[in-house]
This record gives C-alpha cells, structure tokens and sequence, in this order.
C-alpha cells in the first residue's frame, strides 16, 4: 500500500512538470507515467477494498467505488476543461497537479496513521 502512495506522487508530480515543459516527447513519457500512476494507485485502491470491506457489503461498496470514480473522472475532466478555457493550459496543469500532490499527501498523512 506504501508503495501506492509514491505512483500517487509520481503522477501528480508529473502534471505539475506537464505544465512547465514545451517537449512533445517528454510530455508523452509524462503522459505514460500519470498512466501508470493511476493504475497502480486504483489497483491498491481496489484491493484494500476487498480485503477490507465485510462479505455482506462488498458488492455494494464495489459499485459505490466504481460510480464515484468513474464521475469523479467525468466531472474533474469537466473542471479541467473550464479552468483551462478561463486561463490558460498551463497554469491549469500547475495548479491542478499541486492541489494533486496536498491531496496525496493529506492521504498518505491519514493512512499513515493507522499503520
């Protein structure tokens, strides 16, 4: 689960480096690695899940999961879009990313914790 945690602030870094670069292929590795990140971070995600949660309530915490991040998803594209027509791509990037990395970090704090 720790290591989750460093994909989390590895793919968030990478927004926040998305934004201060001009590359197109550095920004295409950038873009494999938030990929990544996301992955590992929902596979952890998932398993402390199911490991977690009770038999009787597993099925519906699945799909609660599942609908909150499939949304979330939607509607952060959304806010992205809006921010990034209000100013500009960077700037959406850099402060998106770092809003990315506190949150990060306010859930490994959290995590950390209960370990």
């Amino acid at each position: 689960l720790q290591r989750s945690y460093i994909w989390m602030a590895a793919g968030t870094a990478a927004v926040i480096v998305m934004g201060l670069i001009q590359n197109w292929f550095l920004a295409l590795c950038l873009a494999a690695l938030m990929g990544a990140s996301g992955t590992f971070t929902a596979i952890a995600a998932q398993s402390v899940m199911q490991i977690e949660t009770p038999d009787a309530y597993r099925g519906t915490t699945i799909g609660l999961w599942l609908f909150a991040s499939i949304g979330g998803n939607a509607l952060g594209a959304l806010a992205f879009g809006g921010m990034a027509d209000a100013v500009t791509m960077p700037v959406t990037l850099l402060v998106l990313g770092a809003v990315g990395v506190g949150a990060a970090m306010l859930s490994w704090m959290l995590a950390a914790r209960s370990w």
